[in-house]
């Protein structure tokens, strides 16, 4: 339940009339030695046990009566700072990421805490009582996927990011040092080989393909690379929990591969494992950018956040729907991957009619279209045309944003028939309202600092 205090009746109430401004004067007073703190005390109306007590803790903050919220006053800020330092970097939570922050919290610094063991998370009262604790905080309703991806590329946000992008470039003196300028993004392979566009005597009305099987394990890449075209090896994510010797071969030297027991996709733990193990041993000394997409799983981890800034790791995220547009690898890398990709397991199933492929050819496979796709070429092209290096915020093509202006145009059509009740013609503009949408939620802060 939440931790806020109900009067019972009859009770009679203890009132505090003192005010921060009172407290501030008394303990000015009391460390210029012009008052005692007994005369301080009486003089500004504060108890003086509660004065010496402030006074100790350096405690300028009047908190409400009773029991205090379980991280405390002073953690609970930091957490705060957390939530706006991610929300500012364009990594939003929702209020289940902040729920898992605070139990990670409590965890790391051995806090006394009743949060469920199970699903480590804090219960739903508390974040109710953490979000009316905090003001500054706002839960608000995010854009749905499929009305968001065609209207969500729009020039105000797109305009956002790149103000943001040269103030972290500049401010971190990364700015015209490629080096120093890293993109991270994971993608999907499916161990089977599709059908292809098949040349076939006229009026055939059977047209088939041999694959390997109907639908075949997806595989997660994880790829990495900076601004002066040089690639990281390769992570590749599996679905499971033993790793074997075996998955790794036919791999470059240096790749990995990683575990996951839900699925193989990327999660906090994963992204933790990576960044720590296999980006910050290979980043150059001093401070590096690294640009994700907004995915949360990247960053919503107290511990990623600390070991990023020990260790000189800036995490830029891309705006929600506009990686097809900011993202270096996937506007010059996973497209000739995955077509080299394909080529391989083609040429596998020429050479193993018989066989199925599973996950113990996918080290060769990949690793054979990674050493393909990897050129510097493809690195350098994708910043370049992405506008992060060299820095042209003005590259981004005008049919980019053809929807979006559209759906502009539309909202202010409606607007002028409301207010005239003149119908004009609109034949020519999309209607958002007329797009399907899915809704997902995030928390909006509205000032805070870079991560």
């Amino acid at each position: 339940m939440p931790r806020i205090y109900k009067r019972k009746v009859g009770v009679v109430p203890r009132t505090v009339t003192w005010t921060e401004e009172a407290l501030t004067k008394a303990i000015k007073a009391i460390e210029s030695n012009s008052m005692k703190t007994k005369t301080a005390a009486k003089q500004f109306g504060i108890p003086s046990r509660t004065l010496r007590r402030r006074l100790k803790n350096a405690d300028l903050t009047k908190h409400n009566l009773g029991k205090g919220p379980i991280l405390g006053y002073e953690n609970e800020k930091k957490l705060v700072d957390h939530i706006k330092n991610l929300e500012k970097a364009g990594f939003p939570c929702t209020r289940m990421d902040i729920r898992r922050m605070a139990y990670q919290l409590a965890v790391k610094l051995k806090i006394s805490h009743n949060f469920n063991e199970v699903t480590k998370l804090a219960d739903k009262q508390w974040l109710l009582s953490f979000l009316e604790r905090n003001k500054q905080l706002s839960v608000r309703q995010a854009e749905g996927i499929s009305r968001a991806r065609p209207v969500g590329f729009n020039r105000e946000e797109i305009g956002k990011f790149f103000d943001l992008l040269e103030h972290t470039l500049i401010t971190n003196d990364v700015i015209g040092k490629p080096k120093r300028i890293f993109n991270m993004d994971e993608s999907r392979v499916q161990m089977n080989n599709k059908p292809e566009k098949v040349v076939v005597t006229k009026g055939a009305k059977l047209v088939q393909q041999v694959t390997s099987s109907e639908r075949g394990e997806t595989i997660s890449v994880v790829a990495c690379n900076n601004a002066e075209g040089r690639f990281l090896p390769p992570i590749i994510i599996l679905k499971g929990v033993y790793k074997k010797d075996e998955f790794l071969d036919g791999l470059p030297p240096g790749s990995d591969a990683y575990m996951n027991k839900k699925s193989a996709y990327i999660n906090t733990d994963l992204f933790y494992k990576w960044l720590t193990e296999h980006f910050i041993p290979r980043k150059p000394a001093g401070k590096v950018l690294l640009i994700l997409d907004g995915h949360s799983s990247h960053t919503v981890s107290l511990n990623t956040l600390e070991v990023a800034k020990e260790n000189d790791v800036i995490l830029l995220g891309l705006p929600s729907h506009s990686t097809h547009g900011l993202q270096p690898l996937d506007k010059s890398f996973f497209k000739p991957f995955k077509t080299y990709f394909s080529s391989e397991l083609r040429n596998w199933m020429i050479n193993n009619k018989e066989k199925r492929i599973n996950r113990y050819q996918s080290g060769k496979l990949i690793g054979s279209a990674w050493i393909r796709a990897t050129t510097p070429s493809n690195a350098i092209n994708g910043f370049r045309a992405c506008g992060i290096h060299p820095f042209n915020p003005n590259i981004i093509p005008d049919h980019y944003f053809e929807i979006s202006d559209a759906a502009n145009r539309s909202v202010d059509t409606e607007t002028l028939e409301e207010a005239t009740g003149d119908i004009p013609d609109v034949s020519d503009v999309v209607n958002p309202n007329n797009l399907v949408s899915a809704s997902s939620e995030r928390t909006a802060i509205n000032e805070s600092q870079l991560i």
